[in-house]
Parts: C-alpha cells; structure tokens; sequence
C-alpha cells in the first residue's frame, strides 16, 4: 500500500480513490454523480475537474468536507 508517509506527503492531502490523493484546499466539492461510473466524485481547483471517489473513501472525504466546512 502506497500511504501519504511513502511520498513525504503531509496532512494537507486526501485519499479519494487507491489512485488519487488531492490537497485538501483544491477540493471545492463532494456530488453524487450520475451516467457513466455513477457514484461520488469530488471538483477540484484550478482544473475544475470531477475525481471519482472510491465507496471505501467516502465517509472519509466526507468528514473532511465537513471539517473543512467549519474553518
């Protein structure tokens, strides 16, 4: 397994799928999402791109969100 302290990588990062990790601050939201790989995915800046979230990740990405919420 490839965790965060493999790549150096602080608390500043999220898993959201076993192939992505995204900075905290680049996430701007957290959809279901429907069509093609229904499921969750987060949009993150500058991109303003959609990352699928894993099943496994989300009440991870989730909490994030709602810690994120209250700074």
């Amino acid at each position: 397994p490839y965790g965060k302290q493999r790549f150096g990588l602080g608390s500043g990062f999220l898993r959201i799928h076993r192939n992505a990790l995204v900075a905290l601050p680049a996430i701007r939201a957290l959809e279901a999402r429907s069509g093609e790989g229904d499921g969750w995915a987060v949009r993150v800046a500058p991109l303003d791109e959609w990352l699928a979230v894993s099943r496994r990740q989300l009440p991870v990405v989730r909490r994030a969100e709602m810690l994120a919420e209250l700074m």
